[in-house]
Formats: structure tokens, sequence, C-alpha cells
């Protein structure tokens, strides 16, 4: 559906668009699925093959797209971690399985490095996804390879995704995701949002849980949306955001609960919205936020239920 449909019928259209609040990135089709391919290039080179495992924990850095772009295309298995786990949270998943890859930013990196010397073991090929780090790979050494590259056969039954569990009953579980389970299993999502080509989609979510996963990669990119992200290290504050939604011009947008009643405490009707739709999930919504965000915004809120 990516390099088959939209990078082959509309390859200068905007996939991500990418701001941290003071610059903001386009990047294309095109763009992603170019440095998808440099980076399928990198990991074969450095002996990643088919059906090895790759763990990230970083926060909304465009290589988070990226790399899952080439776990599709490369037949990996991928391991999502929040940002919010730490040192013993990566010693428990390098235990249960040891991945060859580990994806992540200055910030979460030296959980991977304190996990190592627990363990006794070093990850075989450790990226940092911005500026430099000793032992780390940087994204400079990925923009030199080619950004042509040809995928792997992988059987729609295969893993694609590995999601541990909250942990509520007992230890953290793996939970499986097929290459078919989230590709097509998310037209679902597609159509719950009511995602079109033409929208830009806003999912509030981090990299690391299975809602990021098919609100913020397959649902918009089975239509051949836009997806909007807002990378920032600073605590959420729902003024900034609601600026954002209206300043980029969102149309579909995706919530928990927790932020939608911060939302609803600011003068909703001082924005000038794109709005279409809306949807929450994570839990179930109050109705009284249904009415004050419809109130606010002329939208309705629908509430829904995701991986659990």
């Amino acid at each position: 559906v990516f390099e088959g449909i939209h990078v082959n019928k509309n390859p200068n259209k905007t996939a991500l668009l990418w701001t941290d609040g003071n610059e903001t990135v386009e990047y294309s089709y095109q763009d992603l699925s170019s440095l998808a391919n440099q980076l399928l290039n990198f990991l074969s080179a450095k002996g990643v093959t088919k059906r090895d495992i790759l763990l990230t924990q970083m926060m909304l850095q465009p290589i988070t797209w990226v790399s899952i772009l080439a776990n599709i295309k490369g037949g990996y298995q991928m391991i999502p971690a929040a940002t919010i786990l730490g040192t013993n949270d990566m010693v428990y998943r390098f235990e249960k399985t040891f991945p060859k890859v580990v994806f992540a930013d200055q910030e979460n990196a030296y959980k991977t490095e304190e996990a190592e010397k627990i363990i006794g073991k070093q990850i075989p090929v450790k990226i940092i996804a911005e500026g430099k780090r000793e032992g780390w790979y940087s994204l400079e050494d990925i923009m030199k390879e080619s950004n042509q590259a040809d995928g792997v056969y992988s059987d729609p039954h295969d893993t694609l995704f590995m999601f541990f569990t909250s942990g509520t009953t007992g230890l953290p579980k793996i939970v499986c995701h097929t290459h078919l389970s989230l590709t097509l299993g998310h037209l679902t999502t597609t159509s719950w949002i009511g995602l079109t080509e033409n929208d830009i989609h806003y999912n509030i979510s981090q990299p690391g849980w299975a809602k990021f996963a098919w609100s913020s990669f397959f649902a918009p990119w089975n239509m051949g949306a836009t997806i909007f992200a807002y990378h920032t290290l600073n605590r959420f504050d729902a003024k900034t955001t609601l600026s954002l939604i209206e300043k980029h011009k969102i149309t579909t947008l995706c919530a928990p609960p927790t932020v939608l009643r911060l939302f609803i405490q600011e003068d909703l009707k001082a924005f000038n919205f794109s709005l279409k739709e809306c949807v929450a999930a994570g839990e179930p919504l109050n109705p009284e936020v249904i009415e004050e965000w419809r109130d606010g915004t002329g939208v309705t809120i629908r509430d829904g239920f995701g991986q659990t």
C-alpha cells in the first residue's frame, strides 16, 4: 500500500508533517520511502536479516516512522518500548527476547546501556535518533546508504510487532501482531476515525504503545492521509497543543480522555479549528466531556476500544 499505491501515485504528497513547536518539516511519501530504504540497506550491511528483532525507545523523532517502514519491508520483528519504561524494564525485555538492533534517543539511550551491563550482553547494532553518542551509530551513518532497496517476502501471519502488556495481571506478556492483523486489521480504525486521503490526522500518543501503531501509522497511511506529529520534551500543555491543531489545520483527531479533559478547560470557541472528526481511546470517556467538546468545536467525539 505505502509504496505500491501512495509512493507510486502521489510521491510528493506530504506523508508526515513534523514539528517541535519551532521548526516544521514536511516529509513526502517518496522521502520516507527513500529513508526507509537507506535504513534497510544499513541494517543489511550490519548483518540484520529477516525475523531479527528491533527494539525502539524514543519520542516522536521522524526516524520512528522510518524504522517501522523498514521493519515491514525487511521482515523484521519490532518491540516498541514506551519512554516511561526504566532500566529494569529494558532488562526484562532483553531477557525475554534479545534484540539485534536498538533505536533510542539521547534521553533514553542510557537505559539500554545500563541494561547491557546488568545482563552482560551487548546489543549488536545501536542507533541514536539524533546527534551522536559513543558506541552508537548516527543517522548520518545511515544516510550514506543507497535509497533503493528490495524488500523480503513476508507471510501474512509472520510476526511484525511484539508489544508487551502493561502487566496488570502479573509480569508483562508479549502480544504478537502480524503483517495481516495490523495492516488489514486497522482498516477498521481507518473507518472508525473517518479518514480520507485529504485529511491531516493527529493522534496524541507516544511511540511504544499499540495505539501509536494503529492510529499514528497504519490507519492514516492506509488511506494516503498526512500524519501530524508534535515532538516535545516539555510537559503536555493543552493551550499550546490546541494552537497547533488550529495552525496546522488538523482535520481528524484522536486523543485519550485525559487529554480531552484538559482541552475542555480551555476556551475552545476562541480557536478556528478545521476539525471534521474526533475519536477517543484508552479508557471510557464520560458524557460531560463529549458534550463540552461538541459545544466548543461542533464535533461529536466517538469513543472506542483498542488493544485491550
